[in-house]
């Protein structure tokens, strides 16, 4: 069976209508776990709403984004299955991440000769960040308004009509927002750029009255025309 680490923590979030209130955050580096503060839950008994809550509010909540980073993830070839190597960057919040910044890993891994690889950023963790979560709903009081005002009103589950109205606004908000605008300036100065923002079981995580967006995010990468690097 599949267990799922769970770290409780109980915080007070600066977020619409913020009240006190308990998240259940999951642990995001499970090499390095904490038996006195941990819990195990099976994660086939656990609503998906609730696990995708666990998952992208993390232990590190408290951490601010200076304090974040990323691990790179390289996964060896499969010619058996037609499967080329691959680099993936995960955002992780809190100091255990393997680079301090993202100009950091980039640099390291094209040094690897391995840039090539990479075609995905895994940012789910980024909506643990309270910073990221006003940088978005900021985007989509502009972008899409009345979407994310009946969005808010409705369940917020993720079969949600209301939050599927909505996907388009958010995928916007995300590219538009100043955190992944720093993420293109980073990508240009290596010929990369953001093709694509994809979010998967889209939804809301509530507490009270307090809401924040919950969903698996990742940003598709490109190379970008042949032209020299950014300075």
């Amino acid at each position: 069976m599949v267990q799922t680490a769970v770290l409780h923590q109980t915080f007070d979030s600066p977020l619409i209508n913020a009240s006190p209130h308990t998240f259940h955050p999951c642990c995001s580096n499970m090499s390095k776990p904490r038996p006195a503060t941990m819990k195990a839950f099976s994660a086939p008994a656990m609503h998906t709403t609730a696990l995708l809550a666990m998952v992208i509010s993390c232990a590190a909540i408290c951490c601010s984004k200076a304090q974040a980073g990323w691990d790179v993830s390289r996964t060896s070839a499969r010619e058996s299955d037609g499967l080329p190597a691959r680099v993936v960057f995960v955002w992780i919040p809190g100091p255990a991440a393997e680079y301090p910044t993202m100009a950091a890993a980039l640099q390291d891994v094209a040094d690897d000769g391995k840039l090539d690889q990479l075609r995905l950023l895994s940012v789910s963790h980024l909506l643990s960040d309270d910073n990221f979560q006003k940088e978005l709903f900021q985007q989509l009081e502009t972008i899409a308004p009345k979407e994310l005002k009946e969005a808010m009103e409705s369940a917020g589950n993720m079969h949600n009509p209301k939050m599927d109205a909505l996907r388009p606004g958010f995928e916007k908000a995300v590219f538009a927002t100043p955190t992944v605008s720093q993420f293109k300036e980073d990508l240009a100065r290596h010929r990369l750029e953001i093709a694509r923002v994809s979010c998967e079981k889209f939804s809301f995580a509530s507490s009270g009255n307090t809401k924040r967006f919950a969903c698996f995010l990742s940003l598709t990468l490109a190379t970008t025309s042949d032209k020299a690097p950014a300075p």
